[in-house]
């Protein structure tokens, strides 16, 4: 959720959903609770498969690699930083790769 600007992170719940027929994790179902009860532009994910589901229902995401991008584009970090936020293990290579091209052109 951003508010100010910025980025917030809350709790995960465990209330029920239209997705819980789906078999997603206690920890991405509580994301989509969250999405649908509230105000909320894009999910960040570092998952596989979770983007599948969501890209079904037409929920906006972006990988990680894609949010630091983001943060670059709107002066939020600088491009060092973002490169090497990249290089984490959490980011698929192809991601890295994809999304470290758009950052040395910019």
């Amino acid at each position: 959720m951003r508010r100010n600007g910025k980025i917030t992170v809350v709790k995960s719940t465990e209330k029920s959903s239209v997705y819980d027929s789906l078999v997603l994790e206690r920890g991405e179902k509580s994301v989509l609770n969250y999405y649908l009860a509230n105000d909320v532009d894009l999910i960040i994910s570092d998952d596989e498969t979770f983007p599948k589901i969501l890209d079904i229902y037409a929920v906006p995401f972006t990988p990680v690699a894609g949010a630091i991008l983001m943060c670059i584009m709107h002066g939020l970090m600088n491009k060092e930083k973002g490169i090497k936020y990249l290089l984490t293990p959490m980011i698929r290579d192809e991601n890295m790769f994809y999304i470290k091209s758009k950052i040395v052109g910019l």
